[in-house]
């Protein structure tokens, strides 16, 4: 799904209606914010924690990252509207949960996780642990196939060549049919690493080198030194280069 940092809420091109518990804000070209009150957050929190969920933690995107460092062949998929997918029933089902009358404040009415519902990304992540990353993760390992997702954000490589990985590709992409996802093709990228670039969370990957993109290097030029902003963008540009870094 579209979505971008603002203000550190998650942005929303799709319009709907305000659930309950949320401000609905307009945000950077005309997209919609949904922000919880306060209420909402201790609900979130307070299931969260009555299911053990509130400690969960996944992969970061440098750690998305690293393990295709080494591969030559890239597949970069994106989900379309991924947070609309997940529906009350499918979530209670799969994750053995149960929200009853707050499931207002955690799905649309019309069904879809809520975008800047502090759960959201939570139960997100282990709805696709179930329903996506295990079947592809067993399908991967059978043909060679590094997979990492981050998100909506799936990333295979391989040694193989370009028309090995596409030929596994179709395989792939059944898994995610059959989980009820669907991919946005207009952002499928499948190339040659060690002739052409890729960008995937933010990193520039080429030939085995990680290093940050031109966009990034702009927004940490135009930063305050000294800045808290400076500090924090300084402190991720280690953190790509540190991928260059051998193991060990």
């Amino acid at each position: 799904m579209a979505r971008e940092n603002y203000g550190g809420l998650t942005v929303s091109k799709i319009h709907r209606e305000t659930p309950p518990g949320f401000f609905r804000r307009h945000g950077p070209k005309g997209r919609i914010v949904f922000e919880p009150d306060e209420i909402t957050k201790t609900i979130h929190h307070l299931v969260l924690k009555s299911n053990r969920l509130e400690n969960v933690r996944f992969p970061d995107q440098f750690d998305c990252i690293r393990p295709h460092l080494s591969n030559r062949f890239f597949l970069k998929l994106d989900l379309r509207n991924a947070f609309d997918s997940v529906k009350e029933f499918d979530a209670e089902v799969m994750l053995d949960l149960h929200f009853g009358l707050d499931a207002k404040y955690f799905f649309h009415q019309h069904g879809g996780l809520i975008q800047g519902a502090p759960a959201s990304p939570i139960l997100f992540n282990l709805y696709c642990k179930e329903i996506l990353d295990k079947p592809l993760v067993r399908y991967c390992r059978k043909s060679r196939i590094t997979y990492t997702r981050y998100f909506d954000d799936l990333l295979f490589s391989s040694q193989g060549y370009t028309g090995w990985l596409k030929a596994r590709s179709r395989g792939i992409r059944d898994i995610i049919k059959k989980s009820g996802l669907r991919i946005n093709e207009k952002k499928t990228i499948l190339v040659d690493n060690k002739y052409i670039p890729i960008k995937y969370l933010g990193v520039r990957m080429h030939n085995g080198k990680s290093q940050p993109t031109e966009e990034f290097l702009q927004k940490l030029s135009r930063a305050q030194v000294g800045s808290e902003e400076y500090h924090g963008l300084l402190g991720w540009n280690r953190r790509v280069l540190a991928l260059n870094i051998p193991d060990g």
